[in-house]
């Protein structure tokens, strides 16, 4: 099963305090997870190698809607990558 796992933070310390429960969501799933993040959690460079994470999918939004997944138009430009993905199962990590 193709499951996502979203981390809405954007710090580095953010994206090391939620991966025990990315890798909890992994070994409970029985599969590796892709993880949508934001550019500064730095995911691509440190967890590329971890072996309960299969795909790290960059969210790029940006300040005055100059990223790729900006405004309206970037969420449905979003929706439509992660359609292509086949993801099965969206798990949101949340902070209250």
């Amino acid at each position: 099963m193709k499951v996502l796992v979203i981390q809405q933070r954007m710090g580095v310390g953010d994206m090391v305090i939620f991966l025990s429960y990315i890798h909890a969501i992994a070994r409970k799933e029985n599969c590796p997870v892709s993880i949508l993040v934001k550019e500064n959690s730095r995911a691509n460079e440190f967890l590329n190698q971890d072996k309960h994470i299969d795909k790290i999918i960059l969210l790029d939004r940006k300040r005055n809607d100059a990223g790729k997944h900006s405004g309206i138009l970037g969420f449905f430009k979003l929706a439509k990558e992660l359609k292509k993905k086949n993801m099965k199962k969206f798990i949101f990590l949340i902070v209250l």
